[in-house]
């Protein structure tokens, strides 16, 4: 194993300790608290640099080490979606794909009339955590 490989699953390793439900936890309130406190809405939409920072100030970690972790935790729910798989984050929402048969459709601009090719779309439905989170700012 090369030494950078070794230092990445080390630095995997202690991203594991934290642990993974702890973190997609963490997440899902963080995400949640951008919307309730406007965290974006005097700035540009939240971006992975400022999830990153977020994580590397709140959790101890380098800056390098947050990007890694969201970069790795993109490839994972990327990876599983690719292959068909849903991935559902508990207290945040479920991406689910779907296959979308091919259809008649029409160009909006000409009128011309097309077929639109099969494809498969990736979905998301928030939990009712989420929703529920979301919703009692409105009550106060």
């Amino acid at each position: 194993m090369s030494e950078r490989k070794a230092v990445s699953t080390a630095k995997f390793e202690k991203f594991l300790a934290f642990s993974l439900f702890d973190c997609y936890k963490w997440l899902g309130t963080f995400i949640c608290m951008c919307f309730f406190f406007g965290y974006g809405r005097d700035y540009m939409t939240l971006t992975k640099a400022d999830i990153a920072k977020k994580i590397a100030d709140d959790c101890g970690f380098m800056k390098g080490e947050a990007t890694e972790i969201i970069e790795k935790l993109l490839d994972i729910i990327k990876s599983k979606l690719i292959t068909g798989e849903d991935v559902m984050i508990s207290g945040f929402g479920k991406w689910t794909v779907k296959s979308k048969h091919s259809r008649r459709g029409r160009n909006p601009q000409t009128g011309e009339e097309l077929i639109l090719d099969a494809r498969r779309v990736v979905t998301w439905k928030y939990s009712p955590v989420l929703k529920k989170a979301v919703n009692s700012s409105l009550s106060k």
